[in-house]
C-alpha cells in the first residue's frame, strides 16, 4: 500500500508471508538406508523423520517513506520478520548422525536506506546503509542436544551492509567509483567461528555510440571489480546446525576485469 501525501512525500507499508514446503526428501530417505541398522537399533523410523517435517513460514513487515527534492531523493524502510520452523540440518545423538528437520524460529529487523544526492548536473552521490538483527528466539534443541543460539545472530547474517559511490556523467561518457562493505558474519550457530568484515572497491566506466547507421546505439563498458585484490571470505556454505568445522568458505573473487559490447536496434 502507498500514499502520497504531497509531490515530495510517499509513505507506503507492506506485508508479505512465505510458505515453504519441506523439499529435502531423498537425501532424508537417503541417509536412512545407508545407515539402517542404526536407526532401527534406536528404534528411529524413516516415518519418525518425516514426521519431523513442517512447514516453514515467516511472516514479513515494511513501513517506509520516500522523500523528493530538487536535488535529493531519500527511501528509508523498517522492515520486522518472524520465521518459524526453519528447515535446519540437526544432530541425532541417537544415531551420531545429521539430517533435516524443520526446528527453531527467529526474528528480524532493521532498517535500509537508499539515498541520492544531485551535487551537479554530472554528479551523482548514493549512500545506501542497511542495518539487520535477525537472532534465534531459543536454543535450538533436538533429541536432547542444545546448541547455545538464543539471541545470537543467525550465521551468515551480516548486521550492516553499505554500498555508496558517485555516478558521473559528461555526454555520453559515464564513470562509477563504488565501495561495498559487509559486517562481521559467523559460519557457526554458536559464533565459534567469525568471519571478518571488508571492504571492496570497485569502478564501471562506459561510453555510448550514437550515431551508426545500422544500430541505434552501441555501447562499451569496462567493469573493474576488487580494484584492490581484496582477500574476503564471500560465501559461507552452512546450515543452522551447523558444528566448528563442518562449515565450508569460498573466497572472493580477486581484482577482474570485464568488457561488455551491446546494442540498441
Amino acid at each position: 500500500m502507498a500514499y502520497r501525501l504531497t509531490d515530495n512525500l510517499e509513505l507506503n507499508a507492506s506485508y508479505g508471508r512465505n510458505q515453504i514446503r519441506p523439499y529435502a526428501y531423498v537425501p532424508l530417505v537417503n541417509i536412512y538406508n545407508q545407515n539402517r541398522a542404526a536407526f532401527q537399533a534406536a528404534g528411529v523410523t524413516l516415518d519418525d523423520m518425516f514426521s519431523g517435517y513442517d512447514m516453514e513460514i515467516s511472516d514479513n513487515f515494511e513501513v517506509g517513506a520516500r522523500f523528493r527534492h530538487d536535488r535529493f531523493e531519500v527511501v528509508p524502510t523498517l522492515f520486522y520478520s518472524r520465521h518459524q520452523n526453519l528447515l535446519t540440518t540437526v544432530y541425532d545423538p541417537r544415531v551420531n548422525q545429521s539430517y533435516f528437520q524443520n526446528v527453531g524460529n527467529a526474528t528480524g529487523y532493521g532498517i535500509e536506506i537508499e539515498s541520492n544526492f544531485l551535487v551537479n548536473d554530472n554528479l551523482n552521490f548514493f549512500f545506501n546503509p542497511s542495518y539487520t538483527a535477525l537472532t534465534y528466539d531459543d536454543d535450538l534443541i533436538f533429541q536432547g542436544a542444545v546448541r547455545n543460539t538464543k539471541d545470537k545472530q543467525v550465521l551468515d547474517t551480516p548486521e550492516w551492509t553499505v554500498k555508496t559511490g558517485l555516478i558521473y556523467t559528461w555526454k555520453d561518457f559515464e564513470v562509477i567509483p563504488m565501495v561495498r562493505y559487509l559486517s562481521t558474519r559467523y559460519g557457526d550457530d554458536e559464533h565459534k567461528e567469525k568471519i571478518d568484515d571488508y571492504v571492496v572497491a570497485d569502478l564501471k566506466m562506459g561510453y555510448t555510440f550514437n550515431h551508426f547507421s545500422f544500430v541505434d546505439k552501441l555501447r562499451l563498458s569496462l567493469e573493474l571489480t576488487n580494484l584492490f585484490d581484496k582477500e574476503y571470505v564471500s560465501v559461507i556454505n552452512a546450515m543452522d546446525d551447523s558444528r566448528p568445522g563442518s562449515t565450508s568458505y569460498y573466497v572472493g573473487a580477486p581484482f577482474t576485469a570485464m568488457m561488455t559490447v551491446s546494442f540498441d536496434f
